[in-house]
């Protein structure tokens, strides 16, 4: 394919100082485009870092003669975009990139908050506000939205939406790009350097900058692992109750795990009709009254409580038993004392949830401690974008978005210090699909969404659950438009009283009879119907780093298949993970090959822990000389395996991708020193685990020659991110592979330790491992570690040694992986042997975690005195 032309189009890059920003430069430049790149005064100097940039970064930028040059701050919009009017009298590509901000996802982290707030927010409102008009009267624009902090993707996602929906009429699109983004919604945290991760960005911005508008306007692109993914909003089939007067958690609770089941998902792109689902709802059979989940002893914040869906939410809660401290700008006694009126404890605190540290401080000093809290204040003030200024984008963004934070900033630490605590907070559909004059609304109610995925990631190591709502009411301003112009919405009254099942339900203790573990949802609830609705893959393209990506080559993937499939090495017919397990189990994996000789039995001995006294495991002329019995792990090691669960589902990523159990079954003994070996595999089963996949795969290896079977393996591996397709939760019963076992309550009868030297880890590789994580540190820093990790097969093989040493020749051994082995630890292998059988475990000395679990080994019992020889 051709280069794109972007002759006579004009591009800005609000930041071109970056290496992301010089590497849109230089890909929009090469291909014809005339540029103003603006370089940011540093926090230090008034200087331009253009000088430092270009020379870094551009050297192409020095000969072209068609690009200005500007020194603005973000949030001055209008002087760049005048400066691209002065000099080429258009602008056709805005690319918002604030890349000066860290990428903190701390709550307490008010710097980073702040900075996120008054750059990436308040700077994006400013640049594109000023090329509108321009926009506008030309009727064509493309909008590009990059984000790099946790807290922004979702806020600049709300302002695409609106932006889309505002500026369809007038050839304006609006996308975001999130080069690896950390987010619940896909575990995927980025690619293997910074200069890849720039050139693929890059790539994929000019893509969007002159690629078909169809299919490509208001959407999420994430880059990351080799991917660049376009997301789409899913949500569950969800369940509808009549929503009369024994409505209440406890009849909406038997039904929760309906309401997050994905198995029949739709892909919606705006609201539910709820004049239509109200008076279906109100026809279905009459709830049973219940009430018997209560909430004494608790303390409740409310913000914006003082009327509307606030208000019902104090009531509800006092009625319950909770003590409920009533926080709104408006005066909040006349609830306070309908509370107290019907014996409830209450008390009220009037300020603005800006105002975080004083609502905290007035509950505690009322009740002594806070258990809940319910983000509920806000307020609309709508305009159409053109009309809009920043004093009304702003306003809104203060109570929604800040506000928001604020509060659960005050209460982060005392529930850090209880271990325990409940946060609700209330988005809206409107930041979820967009609404036509709401921008300032649409950015901070997603943005909302944002604050809550980054609380509900810190605090689930607290004990601290964080989920959002999207409800839907007909109180207020939203009450009244619908009075005034919609004939289908007069006489449909959507109480706000219909929410409050699901906002009690999310904050109790329990769930069914076990501890309530719902963390980091988002619900559409309203009128009796309650749903899930998340981010999801729609499409995506793979390449590998270190060839050349270009525009061009994303460009063609994306027009050569339908959005609704997805694309480049995934699976077209649907976007669910399996369309039956059966199917999958007639998927053969490999023929994969394997050519050995006595060389690779020594180094994969060594690379597992065998000493140089050990003759039989190191010395090729040893009449005992053998490979020791977990050599046959690694006849299948193959790039090939991989990528086959690549295709299972295209939220597929490698760095949220772990070993979860390993079964060795060994056929022949004594195993051949050398050969050549082929081994297939097949899809066994794949279990929804609802956060993650866990996919089971079998392989068995023959002799090529002869085809005589030497092995058979069978690995369950754990994908992150890709459950929630409606698959079975527990697998099938296929015994021995499948077996687990506790560890006796007596002392073991061996312990066995080997301190583990830090190359091991890179010696293991060369028995073909060849994952990036095992070696490279940009790798393994992404997946979480500090330092490279060891192949959990090669500590299983440090186990099987021990496991020889002790009790001699085994014909299968199992463990399951539970934590990463960083080399250069001392690994303790505790054993348990009977006549048949051993049960093992091995922890990591210096932390005292287990890190392979539930581990036996069957004895061969053909020469027990084999290790004795050793």
């Amino acid at each position: 394919m051709s280069l794109l032309s972007f002759d006579k189009k004009v591009v800005i890059l609000a930041d071109a100082s970056s290496k992301l920003g010089s590497e849109c430069a230089n890909l929009f430049i090469e291909r014809g485009a005339g540029a103003v790149l603006n370089y940011p005064p540093t926090k230090t100097s008034n200087r331009s870092e253009s000088e430092v940039s270009i020379h870094r970064y551009d050297p192409l930028l020095l000969k072209h003669k068609s690009i200005v040059r500007t020194s603005h701050n973000l949030n001055e919009g209008d002087q760049i975009v005048a400066a691209a009017i002065s000099n080429f009298g258009t602008i056709d590509t805005l690319v918002y990139h604030a890349s000066s901000q860290d990428n903190s996802t701390d709550i307490a982290d008010y710097k980073s908050w702040e900075g996120m707030r008054e750059v990436d927010i308040l700077g994006a409102f400013s640049l594109v506000k000023a090329a509108w008009p321009y926009f506008r009267k030309q009727r064509c624009g493309r909008i590009i939205l990059v984000a790099e902090t946790a807290f922004s993707i979702f806020a600049l996602l709300g302002f695409a939406h609106t932006l889309a929906r505002e500026g369809s009429k007038y050839g304006i699109i609006a996308n975001v790009v999130a080069p690896e983004f950390p987010s619940y919604v896909t575990g995927l945290s980025g690619s293997t350097t910074t200069t890849a991760l720039a050139q693929s960005s890059g790539s994929t911005v000019v893509s969007l900058a002159r690629g078909p508008s169809d299919g490509h306007n208001s959407s999420l692109y994430i880059i990351s692992d080799g991917q660049v993914l376009k997301f789409r909003w899913e949500r569950s089939s969800g369940i509808m109750l009549n929503p009369d007067e024994n409505f209440t958690l406890d009849a909406l609770m038997p039904k929760w795990a309906i309401i997050e089941d994905f198995s029949n998902k739709s892909f919606p792109d705006g609201p539910m009709d709820f004049s239509t689902l109200l008076p279906k709802a109100k026809a279905l059979p009459s709830n049973v009254f219940n009430n018997s989940t209560r909430f004494d002893g608790k303390v409740v914040i409310i913000t914006g409580a003082a009327a509307g869906l606030g208000r019902c939410y104090a009531l509800a809660f006092a009625r319950l038993g909770a003590s409920v401290v009533v926080n709104d700008l408006a005066d909040p006694s006349e609830i306070v004392r309908e509370i107290t009126s019907f014996g409830g404890t209450a008390n009220g605190y009037q300020a603005s949830c800006k105002n975080g540290d004083q609502v905290v401080n007035a509950a505690l000093a009322a009740f002594g401690h806070i258990d809940i809290l319910v983000n509920n204040a806000g307020y609309l003030r709508d305009k159409a974008f053109v009309n809009m200024d920043e004093a009304t984008w702003s306003a809104v963004l203060k109570v929604h978005m800040n506000g928001t934070y604020q509060m659960t900033r005050a209460v982060w630490p005392h529930f850090i210090k209880q271990g325990k605590g409940s946060i609700v907070n209330t988005a809206s559909t409107s930041g979820i699909y967009g609404v036509f004059g709401q921008a300032n609304y649409s950015t901070a109610k997603l943005g909302v969404l944002g604050i809550a995925e980054t609380a509900a990631q810190e605090g689930s190591k607290y004990g601290i659950r964080v989920n959002t709502i999207a409800p839907v009411a007909s109180t207020g301003a939203l009450a009244a438009a619908w009075a005034n112009t919609n004939e289908k919405q007069k006489g449909i009254d959507m109480k706000p009283d219909y929410n409050v099942p699901a906002v009690t339900l999310l904050c109790s203790d329990t769930l069914n009879g076990t501890p309530n573990v719902i963390n980091g949802g988002l619900f559409e609830i309203g009128c009796g119907f309650h749903a899930s609705t998340r981010l999801r893959p729609s499409a995506g393209c793979s390449f590998e780093f270190e060839k050349n990506i270009t525009p061009e080559f994303l460009l063609q993937n994306w027009s050569n298949y339908p959005i609704s499939a997805t694309i480049g090495s995934f699976p077209t017919t649907n976007n669910s993970l399996l369309d039956s397990t059966n199917h999958r189990k007639t998927d053969i994996i490999g023929p994969i090959e394997y050519v050995y000789n006595d060389r690779d039995v020594i180094l994969y001995n060594l690379s597992v822990g065998a000493r140089r006294s050990e003759i039989p495991f190191v010395y090729e002329r040893s009449k005992q000389f053998q490979p020791l019995p977990t050599f046959g792990t690694i006849a299948f090691l193959s790039p090939a395996v991989i990528d086959h669960h690549a295709q299972l589902s295209p939220n597929f990523t490698k760095s949220r991708s772990v070993l979860g159990e390993h079964y060795l079954e060994i056929y022949r003994y004594p195993i051949p020193t050398s050969g050549r070996l082929v081994s297939t595999g097949n899809v066994i089963e794949v279990l929804d685990k609802g956060n993650g996949a866990l996919a089971i795969s079998g392989y068995t290896t023959s002799d090529a020659g002869t085809g005589e079977k030497l092995f058979y393996n069978e690995v369950s591996f754990f994908m992150g991110g890709a459950g929630g397709f409606g698959g079975p939760r527990e697998p099938s019963d296929r015994r021995p592979a499948t077996r687990a076992y506790q560890m006796p309550a007596r002392n073991p009868d061996h312990i066995m330790e080997y301190r583990t030297p830090e190359e091991l880890a890179a010696l293991y590789r060369l028995n073909g491992d060849r994952e990036d994580i095992h070696i490279c540190p940009a790798a393994s820093s992404r997946s979480g570690f500090e330092t490279p990790i060891l192949h959990g097969r090669g500590f299983l093989g440090i186990a099987g040694r021990h496991i020889y040493l002790a009790a001699g020749p085994y014909r299968s051994i199992k463990g399951r992986f539970v934590s990463a082995v960083v080399p250069g630890c001392t690994l303790r292998t505790e054993l348990w042997v009977d006549s048949s059988r051993v049960l093992f475990q091995m922890k990591i000395v210096e932390t005292n975690k287990i890190c392979i679990a539930s581990g036996y080994a069957d004895l061969l019992l053909q020469d027990t005195k084999a290790a004795a020889r050793i």
